[in-house]
């Protein structure tokens, strides 16, 4: 009778995490007789219960006293936790299409990636409704197996209720899991069937987007160009040693980029010594007038009239005017001898043209050697700079005339917040001068 210990029932979850990850517990024998001599009064002398230890517990604590931390790919909350009868299961349901078949290599990828889709608790959930009604088939079937159906889950409900401890809750669970793993286990002509394949694709992408991490590169943060900014970037090129005409060259260029959010991809050649007059932006694209200057995007991303022509106008403030920079700019390639009709427009001093990876390097550069600066500018930081400061803008400039000004062409503007195409000058004017005077009110 001593050795018999207290014992109270597992859920066969409960059950599956102690066997995965074993701990250890107190284990009390409430029938054995206590060996000690009685040295206190009989009130105090109660039965203690014997603990077992493991060996971890029996080795001496280390005298450094501190633990080295280390990463474990085993403990990975997504990652290679599909459990051996779940990955048997979805490799066999994979390989049943017949375009995934011959290709052994990507059905092990699609497991992979479906492994990586849910939380290893969550896996190990699936993997227990899985067993039990593998379980139910055998004890009712005798191994064979049962079609997936409203009746046969009833009929899994009353034998659960009958034959285990399981709660309610615990099999409603189960039931749920199963819905979803029947679709990725059942073997239907000519494939796993629509709805099946449909739940694997979802699965696959998510297993993509969670294993992003240690597969893809982490995106780089965007830090928006704002006025404060720019006259950062205008102080610092005073002081940088470039030529007046790149200096030139690359102040236009942010002016433009920041008022017109310009994509940069779209209007800057690939290289500094070639260029494409097919889609590069070149002087004959642009028209630049005393008051306003126009830009004719060849191959915008966002393909419609709206997104072809931007349009940039004076303002008040000609330090910041993309007008008074471009009109600076060309007279400054003529008198180099730099300026041609069917050439690329923003050109540098040696004749190279501005590629986005010298025109951003450029802007780094002086940026780090500005006081309070080392801001790291990326080609999205022009087009997250006006929608960043617009926090405080007018309610009458709805949401609705942004989205046109940034050529965005669905709810993408929303979630992008990037925005400024001029529809028309109006819309211009009360964006630039609000911008303005809250740049000049704080300095």
């Amino acid at each position: 009778m001593g050795r018999i210990p207290k014992i109270k029932p597992l859920h066969l979850d409960e059950a599956q995490d102690m066997v995965t990850h074993p701990f250890t517990t107190n284990v009390v024998y409430p029938f054995r007789t206590s060996r000690r001599r009685v040295t206190t009064p009989p009130e105090q002398d109660e039965e203690e219960p014997i603990q077992s230890t493991s060996k971890a517990e029996k080795r001496k604590k280390s005298s450094k006293g501190i633990t080295s931390l280390a990463d474990d790919p085993s403990c990975r909350k997504y990652g290679n936790n599909l459990p051996k009868n779940l990955a048997t299961a979805v490799l066999d349901f994979v390989k049943t299409d017949p375009f995934f078949a011959p290709k052994p290599d990507l059905c092990t990828e699609a497991v992979a990636l479906v492994a990586g889709s849910l939380a290893k608790r969550t896996w190990n959930k699936y993997s227990s409704a899985l067993a039990q009604w593998e379980h139910f088939c055998e004890n009712t079937q005798g191994g064979g197996s049962l079609p997936y159906t409203d009746s046969t889950k009833m009929l899994f409900i009353c034998w659960c209720s009958k034959r285990t401890s399981l709660a309610p809750s615990t099999i409603k669970a189960y039931l749920s899991a199963l819905d979803k793993v029947s679709l990725l286990t059942k073997k239907t002509t000519g494939g796993g069937g629509g709805e099946g394949k449909l739940v694997l694709k979802k699965l696959i992408l998510r297993g993509m987007e969670n294993l992003r991490g240690e597969r893809g590169k982490t995106e780089t943060p965007t830090n928006p160009v704002t006025l404060t900014l720019l006259d950062q970037i205008r102080r610092g090129l005073k002081r940088d040693s470039c030529t007046r005409c790149t200096q030139k060259a690359i102040w236009a260029l942010a002016l433009s980029s920041y008022w017109g959010l310009f994509r940069l991809g779209e209007i800057l050649p690939k290289h500094a010594e070639t260029f494409d007059k097919t889609t590069d932006l070149l002087w004959e694209n642009v028209m630049l007038s005393k008051n306003k200057v126009v830009f004719t995007l060849k191959f915008p991303k966002v393909r419609n009239d709206l997104s072809r022509t931007v349009v940039l106008y004076k303002i008040s403030d000609q330090r910041y005017c993309p007008v008074k920079a471009m009109t600076l700019l060309k007279e400054n390639l003529q008198e180099k001898g730099l300026w041609h009709l069917k050439k690329p427009v923003f050109v540098r001093n040696s004749g190279k043209a501005l590629t986005k990876t010298s025109f951003l390097e450029g802007l780094n550069r002086v940026l780090r050697a500005s006081k309070g600066g080392g801001e790291f500018l990326t080609g999205k930081s022009f087009r997250s700079g006006i929608p960043t400061e617009l926090g405080e803008f007018p309610e009458e400039l709805s949401a609705g005339k942004l989205k046109v000004m940034g050529r965005w062409k669905g709810p993408s503007f929303l979630r992008y917040i990037r925005n400024p195409e001029p529809q028309n000058r109006w819309i211009y004017k009360e964006v630039s001068e609000f911008l303005l005077k809250n740049f000049l009110r704080r300095h």
